[in-house]
């Protein structure tokens, strides 16, 4: 009975055990620096979306405020043409 067995061709030059360390910090500094340029973009995006929301937010009030007062100006100023007619009546 014959079986198939994977011929290992070890032709190629193994790296040292220093290059492999080597080649290691190097790779866990790429992922650190790709993991630090990530946490940035997200912190900056975050940064913005909280800023634009505090923004909205502010908007919004003020012309909640506006709307208010200007529904106090239509108030008063019809209550004070409804004293005027009055006084006109009676003069």
């Amino acid at each position: 009975m014959t079986g198939i067995y994977a011929k290992k061709f070890n032709w190629l030059p193994q790296p040292s055990a220093w290059q492999q360390s080597q080649a290691w910090r190097e790779k866990r500094q790429a992922m650190i620096q790709d993991f630090q340029s990530k946490t940035d973009a997200f912190a900056s995006a975050f940064g913005t979306a909280m800023a634009n929301q505090i923004d909205g937010q502010a908007q919004l009030t003020t012309q909640i405020v506006m709307s208010r007062l200007q529904a106090q100006a239509k108030a008063k100023s019809a209550q004070f043409a409804s004293l005027s007619s009055l006084v006109n009546q009676l003069a």
